[in-house]
């Protein structure tokens, strides 16, 4: 499970991962994060929603 929260405690981004993951890592830039799963890493770059949580609709 990964999540990340603003200074104010809002919750912008959840996810349960299928397999463990080890570590999760902001990388140079706007936006850019690292998650390092078992075996692989994978970079993203999260976009921005309007005032609601991440991933609604």
């Amino acid at each position: 499970m990964a999540a990340l929260y603003t200074m104010g405690g809002l919750e912008k981004f959840y996810y349960e991962f299928n397999e463990p993951l080890y570590h999760m890592m902001h990388i140079k830039g706007y936006r850019n994060y690292a998650f390092v799963v078992e075996g692989k890493t994978q970079q993203v770059r999260f976009r921005l929603f309007g005032s609601g949580k991440a991933g609604e609709k």
